[in-house]
């Protein structure tokens, strides 16, 4: 299996970022010019957590790494009613003050 890369290029800041994934993981990432989330990505890559549902967001201007972090933490939301692909998403991609 190839691994797959997701790219964030603004050559206007000088901001250039790099994700490998592998299996849904991050296995490598290059950071240059802007690096907020950096210590976030370190986390998911040496937790080894599967980011296959937010690989195209990972790059984006104020995604919340926290979410996914806290997730693994949590049981499925199953009991609540909500299918746990459903919970996963949109408990990772909203902002913690909401």
């Amino acid at each position: 299996m190839r691994a797959k890369e997701v790219k964030k290029i603004d050559k206007g800041r000088g901001v250039y970022k790099k994700i490998v994934l592998e299996k849904g993981k991050i296995v490598g990432a290059i950071v240059l010019g802007d690096g907020r989330g950096v210590a976030r990505i370190k986390k998911l890559m040496d937790q080894k957590t599967d980011v296959t549902e937010y690989k195209d967001l990972l790059l984006e201007e104020g995604f919340d790494y926290r979410r996914i972090l806290l997730w693994q933490n949590l049981p499925y939301m199953s009991h609540l009613g909500f299918p746990s692909r459903y919970s996963v998403r949109n408990f990772a991609n909203s902002r913690l003050d909401e």
